[in-house]
């Protein structure tokens, strides 16, 4: 079979591997569709631990929609399609099979469209993210969102659902804060060439934005994300590091001001894959625009196409797809 494999920093390729072979416990599903988070690319491009040397295959991927071809679960007879969303130590499914415990699957609708149910996996995560953010703490009467990559055009569409009354959205590619309006962003700011401080302050008032998400997975976003928070505010740190260091980070700010700073992750663990399932009750409804989303297709050979098209924002990619079938 086919598989991707990291080789080594900012060298993804797709390789010739033995078959999997069914195992007990463990399901096995032929990929149909699977996309790139942008973690895969912190992964491939900024490594921070274990992603330094050849990986295994299908690794980092996590984001797939897939058919049951053997299991002995009886939740997930063969035939059945499935949203896979494994944990770190699970993730392979840029490969054409992948071995995955069944507590990271969901099973999909009849009839639901495979390259529209693949963004489920990353909008749950964004879903679960929000949920630790804010919980039941009420809603923000203004939110800002840093980066309008999915995962921010995600919690774009999520606050704005919430009821936020304004939500402002940080980007500087101009075809993503065009998109922003679709998602219900409010007000969308170029960070190189607009006052983005001033433009916060005058519609949040003038200590800034009680509830901010850094979703770009930038240092210099996550800087400004504090800046542009409101004394007592929360700021959802969503994005990955670059670095684990606190250099250039504005700590001081953070203390000064009494600011909440929440991360999350692993939202594979939580109980019955409950965000996840949200996620797929959204797209399978048609609540969610999908479509700008899911345009840009590559074959598995064409891995490091897709990678390099996803780092760079390349002819308009906002999420890279590939396309099994």
């Amino acid at each position: 079979m086919k598989a991707a494999r990291f080789e080594r920093p900012g060298i993804i390729d797709c390789i010739e591997v033995p078959d999997l072979q069914p195992r007990p416990g463990k399901v096995l599903v032929r990929m149909l569709q699977a996309s790139l988070c942008g973690s895969d690319l912190h992964a491939v491009y900024m490594p921070l631990g274990p992603m330094d040397g050849p990986a295994r295959p299908g690794a980092p991927g996590h984001e797939g929609v897939g058919e049951v071809v053997d299991s002995d679960d009886p939740r997930f007879p063969a035939g059945t399609v499935v949203l896979t969303a494994p944990n770190v130590e699970e993730a392979a499914c840029f490969a054409d099979y992948q071995l995955i415990d069944p507590a990271y699957l969901v099973a999909l609708p009849q009839g639901a469209r495979p390259d529209h149910l693949v963004v489920a996996q990353p909008f749950g995560t964004a879903i679960f993210g929000l949920k630790q953010a804010l919980g039941d703490s009420g809603t923000p009467d203004c939110a800002v969102v840093s980066g309008q990559g999915a995962i921010g055009l995600f919690f774009t569409w999520l606050l704005k659902r919430r009821g936020v009354r304004t939500v402002i959205a940080i980007e500087p590619d101009a075809g993503r804060r065009a998109l922003s309006a679709s998602y219900g962003a409010d007000l969308a700011l170029d960070p190189a060439g607009d006052p983005v401080a001033d433009a916060v302050r005058d519609v949040a008032g003038s200590g800034g934005a009680p509830f901010v998400v850094e979703a770009a997975g930038r240092d210099a976003s996550r800087a400004s994300a504090i800046r542009l928070a409101a004394d007592e505010a929360r700021v959802l740190l969503f994005g990955m590091p670059e670095s684990m260091t606190m250099d250039g980070f504005p700590f001081g700010d953070v203390f000064l001001r009494r600011l909440t700073l929440i991360s999350t992750h692993s939202s594979q663990e939580e109980a019955d894959l409950a965000s996840f399932r949200q996620a797929v009750d959204h797209v399978a409804r048609g609540d969610l625009p999908v479509e700008p989303l899911t345009r840009s297709a590559y074959r598995l050979d064409d891995i490091r196409e897709a990678f390099e098209a996803a780092h760079h924002c390349a002819d308009g990619v906002v999420k890279a797809r590939i396309d099994f079938t």
